[in-house]
């Protein structure tokens, strides 16, 4: 099957964030080199050395709580097999073909865990990390685990999530997606705990620490 996103989409795009210099361009390799390989596979993760400054994957949590890489709700466009991936443990998702759809070349290509695409980029570039599902704590304990918590950075639309993330962890970079206004860091989303200690009295801010403030895909 040929890959239906554009190379203009896949590696192209601007990011302005804290750190760097105003209007630098950094180039993403979404969802890995996808034009070459299956997407969200080590395949396309190292197809990416000497192509992108950031490679991006998606994350779900599978049946056991463990986190994997794969776009889709289900597995049923991206491997051999069908059903949702919260449905399914780490060891039914590891049993899976995710190459064949996209070339015969890549047979038996498997699912990768979280652990094994950080393992596959940060070699060469910085993992973006965009969440679908799975909790703020089993995101923090991996990347404290791996104690690379300042070398990724975790995305998500559930801004919520990347409060607790960042109420866990302040080191841990952060990109908001979404679109519309963007609000006052007084009126960002606060953690559970911070709504707590906010009805006692306690500070009712934010503290975003390394925020990383915009993209715009092109």
């Amino acid at each position: 099957m040929k890959p239906w996103i554009s190379k203009e989409v896949v590696l192209g795009a601007i990011v302005c964030f804290a750190g760097h210099a105003a209007g630098a361009v950094k180039s993403i390799a979404h969802r890995g080199h996808s034009l070459v390989a299956p997407e969200n596979t080590c395949a396309a993760f190292l197809a990416s050395s000497n192509v992108a400054d950031f490679v991006e994957f998606d994350i779900r949590a599978t049946q056991d709580g463990k986190l994997v890489i794969i776009h889709d709700e289900t597995v049923d466009r991206t491997t051999d097999g069908t059903g949702l991936v919260r449905e399914l443990t780490l060891a039914q998702l590891k049993a899976l073909d995710a190459g064949s759809w996209f070339s015969s070349s890549f047979s038996e290509e498997p699912v990768p865990s979280l652990t094994e695409a950080l393992q596959c980029i940060l070699p060469f570039a910085t993992p973006l990390i965009e969440q679908k599902t799975g909790t703020p704590q089993a995101f923090v304990d991996l990347l404290q685990a791996m104690d690379i918590t300042s070398d990724v950075v975790l995305q998500s639309f559930d801004w919520t999530f990347l409060a607790e993330v960042n109420h866990l962890d302040p080191d841990i970079p952060l990109w908001f997606l979404g679109d519309g206004v963007i609000f006052p860091l007084t009126e960002w989303p606060r953690s559970s705990q911070q709504e707590e200690n906010a009805s006692h009295g306690g500070n009712k801010t934010l503290q975003l620490g390394r925020l990383i403030s915009c993209i715009a895909w092109v």
